[in-house]
This record gives C-alpha cells, structure tokens and sequence, in this order.
C-alpha cells in the first residue's frame, strides 16, 4: 500500500470528464487488510474519506462504478462492515491444482505439452491468472514463431519470467532497508509453494545482477 494516494482516489471517483459517460475506479488493497500500516497522515485521510463514504450512504456520481480489490481485508474494519451492509462483496477463489492446469491447456490448446511440463510451468509462474495468461501467450508466440508446437522445459525457461524471479528482486530491495516487509515477501514465496532450492539460485541472479550493474556504474 505504499501508493495508496486518497486524493487521487476521490478526484477518480468525484471528477467529471467532458466526454466521459461512465467511469470504472478500481481500488486495489482496500478495505486494509490486518497486517497493513499506513503512516500517520495517510491513515488519517483514509478515515476522513471513509467516514465520509459512509455518511453519504456511499452515494457517488450515477457515472462513477466503485470496485474495492483486496486479497485479505480486514474484516473487523468500518469499511469492509460498511460494504457488507450496502454494496456487492464479491469472493474470487484461487484456482488451484487441476483447475490451474486446466486453465493452461485452454490457454495453450493450439500447442503440445505435457502435465509435467505445465507442473513446471506452474511452479516457476506461480497461481496468478493474469501472469500465467501472458506467460502462456508468450509460449504461443515462440512456438508460432519457430513454428514449433511443443513447449518444453528449455522454452520455459528461455521465455518464462517467473513469480520467484521477481520476488526474489523484490526482497533483496526491501532487505536492507525494511525487515518486516522482506519476511512478507518470503512468507508469500512460501504460500505460493517455491521450492527453497529454486529461490536460493534466483535470488543468487539477482544479487549478481545487482553487482554487474554496480561495476557498470563504477566505469
């Protein structure tokens, strides 16, 4: 939530556009969840907005569609209680196991690959859809390209950018300079179910890249 601009929030939600006839503001990470802190001063504009959300009856311009993503919320929270109460709440499982498979052999109908090879894909991807959609449109591309129609590990490897790759920059970014925020950020690797092998040898690329970039700088 280190972005969370409330401003920003209200002008989407509130300004008019001269050629605008409906609007879809989309609030991702609120309601807060338990083990989110905000600073002093954006905690306070967050009240202040809340409060008046729910003294307007969460009336907002007939052209304005609200849409609040979170993850987690904090259900003990005046806005998760107030949104029960008054608005659509909505509940997105995670696809998991056979249905992630699943999903991928639709994405990759047109290629040939096998359940060990989407086993992999998977791991090195993680379970979010939007990532494995474009991963696996990237293989479609390649295999389009080389006019190859079996995805194999090597290709993965080759086109994939995995969720552990990008966690592991993530943390090495963070460990230094917010303990809490790095153990998060592993505790994520560990629920999306990296192999401890696997993310030791990312995170050892991307501390060798962060030194390459560091003799860069040097010349």
């Amino acid at each position: 939530m280190d972005n969370l601009d409330i401003g920003q929030i209200k002008q989407a939600i509130y300004s008019s556009g001269l050629f605008t006839t409906k609007k879809l503001i989309l609030v991702n990470g609120l309601p807060l969840d338990a083990s989110t802190k905000l600073g002093e001063e954006r905690t306070e504009q967050l009240q202040v907005f809340v409060d008046a959300l729910i003294k307007a009856e969460g009336k907002i311009p007939e052209d304005s569609l609200l849409v609040f993503i979170s993850s987690t919320p904090d259900k003990r929270l005046k806005l998760y209680k107030f949104l029960e109460k008054n608005a659509t709440v909505k509940t997105f499982e995670q696809l998991k196991n056979n249905s992630l498979e699943e999903f991928v052999k639709k994405e990759l109908s047109d290629c040939i690959i096998d359940h060990a090879t989407i086993q992999y894909f998977l791991t090195k991807v993680g379970s979010d859809l939007y990532r494995i959609w474009f991963e696996c449109d990237k293989l479609k591309i390649r295999t389009q390209v080389k006019q190859q129609k079996k995805i194999d590990e090597a290709m993965i490897d080759l086109i994939v950018f995995g969720q552990v790759e990008i966690d592991s920059f993530a943390l090495l970014k963070t460990l230094f300079t917010d303990k809490i925020k790095a153990i998060q950020i592993l505790e994520k690797i560990q629920s999306g179910g990296a192999d401890r092998n696997q993310f030791a040898g990312m995170l050892y690329r991307a501390i060798k890249f962060y030194l390459f970039m560091i003799d860069l700088d040097e010349y």
